[in-house]
């Protein structure tokens, strides 16, 4: 199997979206409740305001449940060159980036707030969008 380094860039795009993801996670569940948030990411009490806020889910679901899903399907297509899977993820990607926008909206004008986790999956996104429209048009 011979991966590109475009495909390496999007594995580690991918696990760095993860890693936002379980952040995320660790947050929600109160896992590091010690310190009051998990530290040294959200010791400033964004996360928490985020959190509590309507902009934290979508559907009824906690926006880290869509972004693991996500990234998890980009991390699997990084494997892949078939068209049809890297269409999709772009198709997922485009998605994920306009929804991108909207939540920093959201942190922006409506929560007025700073979120490092949310801001670094925001980048991811980007990030993630050129690699895949690259992948797609070097092929």
């Amino acid at each position: 199997m011979n991966i590109s380094l475009l495909s390496l860039l999007q594995i580690a795009l991918s696990l760095a979206g993860l890693v936002c993801c379980y952040l995320f996670y660790l947050q929600t569940h109160g896992k590091n409740k010690a310190h009051g948030s998990v530290h040294p990411v959200c010791n400033d009490g964004s996360c928490s305001m985020l959190i509590e806020s309507r902009y934290y889910h979508l559907f009824y679901f906690p926006n880290w449940y869509f972004g693991t899903v996500f990234y998890l399907f980009t991390l699997i297509v990084a494997f892949f060159t078939n068209t049809i899977l890297i269409d999709l993820a772009i198709l997922g990607s485009v998605a994920s980036f306009i929804t991108s926008l909207y939540l920093i909206w959201a942190l922006v004008y409506r929560l007025k707030t700073v979120c490092k986790i949310c801001y670094s999956a925001h980048t991811v996104n980007l990030l993630l969008l050129i690699v895949l429209i690259l992948r797609l048009s070097l092929r």
